[in-house]
């Protein structure tokens, strides 16, 4: 069916900005043919190029997806709504950092802001933080995948648990926070106790905002993961958590194992919430019962809990491993055998060796029984990737992150020796004067996972281990039911 109304739109806002087909598809990347083929409703363009498209001819993306422009009040209501959030994740900032915000925080945030401020993610990372929290009050834990988990400003917002600044400790009294480096992830961090005598916090997962903004930026659709017995509420959740901006939930897919929701004004006769395109796309997860029950049964939150604790870290190393989500397989255990994990970003680098194909076996296993490279060295996640390439520019005087960007996206799209421009990329990686076996390592992998995603899995089954650990009997009796 041909879509006139979006093709008319799009036609009388290239107009109104002076430009022809030709001129238009060269701004954003595609033929003049593209644009025809746009304009006369025989095709969309992608939600890439849709974010081109809408910072071109002066209108936002919802307003392209729409098809109408919002009243000047609209505008100014979004824009005061979304003025709100930014001050309020500068305020959450403040109380966990304090009053004088470290530069390195200080920074990050800023960072995010340029970029997000273009968009109207931040008002749906709130109806996420919603979400997020209404189900923690009811006693439930959600898994929020997909890149969300590298962005700050979400954390900051309660959208996601994942700290992803670099590995620092905060005093939940005083607020002073202490920045370390040499340490892979804040896990690893040694228990220390503040001046004002208060233990310390420790955080921060080393995950880089550069490495996913483009994704990020182009998202308009959260996965997110909950319990079974949840499963056929969470339609009355979120509906409930969207009251406050006048947003309609419709189902769009209903069956035991998915359930999507597309958020809309549509059927509220309009509103100031930009929600065109914006869904939630859920998923059941067996082990999140198991995790809603063991708070239940405890009286103890995943909250109060304390992961790095070396008795938890203890466990994996004995392979004491049943019933623990991600590392009850037996590949994984075999992982766990060879590698011999001392650190806890050791258990990181195993979740993600177990979900990149072409990383361990051939690769980085024969290395190091080489004794060519140690555990902290194995290439695990694309954020590895990124992070070293760009350390090594910043040693040589780029502050850019273009080249860093350009391999890990190489990689995440099938592994440099899959591309049609490999010899191009392998003399990039030489000029960076990279260790031998580092290049031979990259050209054998085929996909690396997003280390958001091995945090989340490794941070539930931290949990999972802690309640084993100091309720064995009630752990027992649990994962059997």
């Amino acid at each position: 069916m041909k879509d006139y109304i979006f093709g008319n739109f799009l036609s009388e806002l290239r107009e109104r900005s002076g430009l022809s087909q030709y001129q238009l598809g060269s701004l954003v990347g595609v033929s003049n043919k593209a644009v025809s083929k746009w304009e006369n409703g025989l095709a969309r363009p992608n939600s890439k190029v849709l974010l081109k498209l809408s910072s071109i001819l002066g209108v936002t993306a919802d307003e392209l997806l729409a098809c109408k422009y919002n009243t000047s009040t609209e505008r100014e209501e979004i824009l005061a709504m979304k003025n709100s959030l930014w001050e309020k994740t500068f305020e959450n900032m403040k109380e966990l950092y304090g009053e004088t915000v470290p530069i390195q925080v200080l920074n990050r945030y800023k960072s995010e802001k340029v970029e997000l401020e273009k968009t109207d993610l931040i008002l749906y990372f709130s109806v996420l933080s919603k979400i997020m929290a209404k189900s923690k009050a009811l006693g439930e834990q959600i898994l929020v995948r997909g890149d969300t988990g590298s962005s700050f400003v979400a954390y900051l917002l309660g959208a996601v648990n994942i700290n992803p600044l670099s590995p620092h400790y905060v005093c939940p009294k005083c607020r002073k926070s202490d920045f370390v480096q040499d340490v892979a992830d804040g896990w690893d961090l040694p228990p220390k106790t503040c001046d004002c005598r208060h233990m310390m916090k420790r955080m921060g997962h080393q995950i880089p905002f550069a490495l996913y903004k483009n994704r990020l930026l182009e998202k308009n659709r959260f996965d997110v993961s909950v319990s079974n017995a949840f499963f056929n509420q969470i339609h009355d959740i979120i509906a409930e958590c969207c009251k406050e901006f006048s947003i309609a939930v419709r189902e769009d897919t209903n069956s035991e194992e998915l359930k999507i929701f597309t958020l809309s004004q549509d059927d509220l006769g309009g509103g100031t919430f930009p929600t065109k395109g914006f869904t939630i796309a859920v998923l059941p997860f067996d082990t999140l019962d198991l995790c809603r029950k063991l708070q239940q049964y405890t009286n103890t939150s995943v909250e109060q809990i304390n992961i790095p604790d070396d008795k938890v870290l203890v466990q994996f190393q004995r392979l004491n491993t049943d019933g623990i989500v991600e590392f009850s397989g037996e590949y994984i255990r075999n992982l766990i055998k060879e590698i011999r994990p001392q650190k806890f970003s050791h258990l990181l680098k195993i979740s993600g060796l177990a979900h990149s194909p072409g990383t361990w076996e051939n690769n980085s296993r024969d290395l190091i029984l080489q004794h060519a490279i140690q555990t902290d060295d194995i290439i695990a996640y694309r954020d590895d990737v990124y992070n070293t390439i760009y350390s090594r520019m910043l040693n040589m005087g780029y502050t850019e992150t273009g080249i860093a960007n350009w391999i890990a996206e190489k990689i995440r799209k099938g592994g440099i020796s899959q591309q049609k421009d490999s010899e191009e990329t392998e003399k990039i990686l030489t000029m960076l004067d990279l260790p031998e076996w580092y290049l031979g390592a990259l050209k054998k992998v085929t996909y690396l996972f997003p280390k958001a995603h091995g945090i989340s899995y490794v941070q539930l089954a931290l949990t999972l281990m802690w309640y084993k650990v100091n309720y064995p009997e009630l752990y027992l009796e649990l994962a059997i039911l």
